[in-house]
């Protein structure tokens, strides 16, 4: 979406030079910029909505390999371990 806004204002400043091509840059903005908007503002709805829990479902995950990785991980070595030698 910042991209979009960098690109409105780099051909404002182009189409200021000529009134013709303002008129259809008035146009387009007429009909593109509140899409663009309302879809910058239902995306900001969106991750007030689910970011929250996406980042407790991520921490919670986090904690659960913490608690867990290192015996997966330790029974790795161990069966492993018996392989080598079994």
């Amino acid at each position: 979406y910042h991209s979009n806004l960098n690109l409105i204002h780099m051909f404002q400043t182009i189409n200021l030079l000529h009134d013709g091509q303002l008129h259809a840059w008035k146009k387009f903005h007429q009909r593109y910029v509140p899409i663009m908007v309302s879809n910058h503002i239902l995306r900001n709805k969106f991750h007030q909505r689910y970011m929250p829990i996406m980042i407790s479902n991520h921490i919670l995950r986090n904690k659960f390999h913490q608690r867990y990785m290192p015996i997966m991980v330790s029974n790795h070595i161990l069966r492993n371990k018996f392989h080598q030698r079994y």
